[in-house]
């Protein structure tokens, strides 16, 4: 979006977003290193998705940018970040690739763990808007902010709505105080 100056282009506008992030290297035993020698021959476990920001992109670029081809790591590849932080207890792989959530520190220690980027943006919603047509805008976020109401995900359920003039005494205290 940002590349081609989508939102004053083409017209997209931001409707809702999800919180920045970081994403991190994670090891059982070690606190890991950003560098060559540490991570050359390591098992390093990712996610299977490429558009994956902080299980596949941030760590494959890191990789580039250190020099590291994926024929000199082996590379284990599994669907969620769960089955990553499974793979790293049961110690099928050396390091994984993904966010830092709370309940990590029932299973790994925050000190086993290096940040590779510190903010990565969080994924946004958007509208291709030929008109300012703020009923439909309304209606999207009222659908969007109910998926989030009733996902289990930590992360999924803080989507932040972009400002505008819709009336949603509806939403809870904690969407209307992300939005300011």
């Amino acid at each position: 979006m940002l590349a081609f100056a989508a939102e004053t282009t083409y017209r997209y506008q931001t409707v809702a977003q999800y919180k920045d992030y970081s994403t991190y290297l994670i090891s059982l035993k070690e606190k890991p290193e950003l560098t060559m020698q540490y991570l050359w021959g390591k098992r390093l476990g990712l996610l299977d998705y490429p558009s994956s920001r902080s299980g596949h992109i941030v760590p494959k670029g890191m990789l580039n940018d250190l020099g590291i081809s994926e024929s000199s790591m082996e590379i284990i590849y599994v669907n969620s970040h769960e089955a990553l932080r499974d793979l790293l207890a049961a110690g099928k792989v050396d390091i994984i690739s993904s966010f830092w959530k709370d309940k990590d520190e029932q299973r790994f220690s925050a000190n086993y763990r290096t940040p590779i980027k510190t903010k990565v943006s969080g994924s946004k919603w958007y509208l291709k808007m030929e008109t300012q047509n703020t009923d439909l805008i309304c209606e999207i976020q009222t659908i969007l902010q109910t998926l989030a109401m009733q996902t289990q995900s930590d992360y999924y359920s803080q989507l932040q709505l972009n400002a505008n003039d819709c009336n949603l005494s509806s939403f809870s205290h904690d969407t209307q105080t992300d939005e300011k």
